[in-house]
């Protein structure tokens, strides 16, 4: 994913190139041997690009069940462990975006 985007970056000649705020493991499922093993290797790769890997988001079918009436899991179900796992990626969103005023 991260050369298809270098690649059209390059290619669309894009000044300046689109930031990369970070990079996001979904559906990570933390009882699973090969979500904790993918989890492993991928954070010290980012770290050797220079990408801040967030916490995962974790495994819910309520995703699927938010999105089936087309809204949102904070919405859906406001209480759901899940909504504290973008708790992170929002602060550095708005980080970001007071910086650019």
């Amino acid at each position: 994913m991260l050369e298809w985007l270098y690649h059209t970056n390059h290619r669309l000649r894009l000044k300046p190139e689109p930031q990369i705020i970070g990079f996001v493991p979904n559906q990570y499922d933390q009882r699973l041997a090969i979500h904790r093993n993918i989890l492993a290797q991928l954070l010290p790769q980012l770290e050797k690009l220079k990408i801040h890997g967030f916490a995962p988001i974790r495994f819910s079918s309520e995703f699927k069940n938010a999105s089936g009436l087309g809204v949102p899991l904070h919405l859906y179900r406001p209480n759901h462990p899940a909504c504290a796992d973008f708790s992170l990626i929002v602060s550095k969103l708005v980080e970001l975006l007071k910086k650019k005023d």
